[in-house]
């Protein structure tokens, strides 16, 4: 099963206001997200780059394998997964071990694999001496590569800020990077993050402290903060009076800002409809914020979201209720839930008798929604490996729901998806078993599937 320190921040807020400690050299990626009266806090870039491994993106030549797993001794996995423009298919992940050629850095480091033309992945890892935990990462149109997560250590040529730092980190397609570092004197951590084609990047997680030029709204925060091309940062921190976290962040048709998360309160113009619900955030050019708050008597918890070219928000999650005109599998089943822009909901539940729940979602061209996670049980028409499979669900544009599950005798759950260019499905994760054709390092491994649905 997954490392503990690994599952400990599940997301449980969303938007918030930062104070900024910019410790990279090469400026990060601009854009122009909402604007705002809230003041940004701007500390200037460190004067060098710090150089990692460098793994050059390339167009794969050979095509990808139907399973790839990799990894350590320790625990591994895969929680991101990108396809860019060239073809390069990159995986994003923790390590607590020492992979091939690699040094480990602390107690659990980040990783980085590109699939090379030659039909092998290079991989990289790096961190602090402390656990560096990842929840989410995303890529430019040039083949950068934005990692988001947290930790209580510094990153190079940065310093701690509170009890728990957001981490920023961007890679070029040659290996160099660029270290963010920033928080509150309390604890943060980010869950999501995006670029637009400019290059600005937006993240969003949750705070226990208050950003500057914001108020608190309770317990925790969720927080929204976009970081343009020069380095100079915006926050916005909202939610209700209890907690809540941002989970997900995107950019609308009009380039609004749209955050998914949880919360444990009732935000404004809502009602709660059980301990924990569900919500979206739509921003508009001034950053006032309109929500759509959902959920059942029992707990929901959002876990990602994506958006379509025309504004509706999927987004998934797990749910121990019965979502409404659904019906409950068992102890705790799937959900993805459409949003549209006017705020009407349609609702879709799946599960066995036994746990399921997903964890990362994506879109085709089509608009048919694509989510992985996993389950304890078996579906209908569908047979259970062994322990917990890779659950794979895709929703169509009219509405239809198919899913599939695989894996090996052991648990195996999927964290990442992604799509390349012939339509096939991409989907990472971690095995503590053998995939087909493959051999386990030891502990969990990391893998990626290529799956033709």
């Amino acid at each position: 099963m997954p490392s503990p320190r690994f599952l400990r921040a599940l997301p449980l807020l969303l938007l918030l206001a930062l104070a900024l400690a910019a410790c990279g050299t090469t400026p990060l990626p601009t854009t122009t997200p909402p604007t705002t009266d809230a003041p940004p806090r701007i500390d200037p870039p460190i004067d060098a780059p710090t150089p990692v491994n460098p793994t050059l993106p390339v167009t794969p030549a050979v095509p990808l394998p139907a399973f790839t797993q990799f990894g350590t001794a320790a625990y591994d996995t895969c929680t991101g997964l990108h396809h860019d423009p060239s073809g390069t298919i990159t995986c994003t992940g923790v390590t607590e071990g020492t992979l091939p050629g690699q040094t480990s850095a602390g107690n659990s480091d980040y990783l980085l694999a590109r699939y090379t033309t030659q039909g092998t992945w290079n991989t990289t890892q790096f961190g602090t001496p402390a656990y560096d935990d990842l929840y989410a990462s995303a890529t430019d149109t040039n083949g950068n590569v934005y990692l988001v997560g947290s930790g209580e250590a510094a990153l190079p040529g940065c310093k701690v800020i509170g009890s728990s730092d957001v981490y920023l980190i961007k890679v070029t397609p040659d290996g160099t990077t660029t270290y963010r570092q920033f928080g509150t004197t309390g604890y943060e951590e980010a869950y999501g993050v995006t670029v637009d084609h400019a290059g600005t990047v937006y993240l969003t997680g949750i705070t226990t402290g208050t950003f500057d030029g914001n108020t608190t709204a309770g317990n925790a925060d969720a927080f929204v903060s976009k970081i343009d091309p020069t380095g100079e940062i915006t926050t916005w921190q909202f939610g209700s009076s209890d907690n809540d976290a941002g989970v997900s962040v995107m950019l609308d048709p009009s380039g609004h800002v749209v955050v998914a998360g949880t919360t444990q309160g009732t935000l404004p113009t809502q009602h709660a409809a059980g301990y924990t619900d569900a919500f979206v955030a739509r921003f508009d050019a001034a950053g006032q914020a309109t929500y759509t708050q959902f959920g059942t008597s029992g707990n929901d918890v959002a876990t990602a979201a994506t958006m379509t070219a025309t504004g509706r928000v999927v987004i998934v999650g797990s749910t121990e209720g019965t979502l409404p005109g659904e019906n409950r599998g068992g102890n705790g089943d799937a959900f993805l839930v459409e949003a549209q822009p006017d705020g009407s909901l349609a609702y879709h539940q799946v599960g066995t008798a036994a746990p399921d729940g997903l964890d990362a979602v994506t879109v085709d061209t089509q608009g048919n929604a694509i989510a992985v996670g996993s389950t304890h049980g078996a579906l209908p028409d569908q047979t259970s490996r062994g322990g917990t499979d890779v659950l794979l669900v895709r929703l169509t544009g009219q509405g239809t729901v198919e899913a599939r599950q695989f894996g090996t005798t052991d648990d195996d759950s999927g964290h990442a998806v992604t799509l390349n260019d012939d339509g096939h499905v991409i989907v990472g994760g971690e095995t503590y078993g053998a995939l087909p054709g493959a051999t386990n390092a030891g502990d969990a491994d990391a893998f990626v599937a290529n799956v033709d649905w």
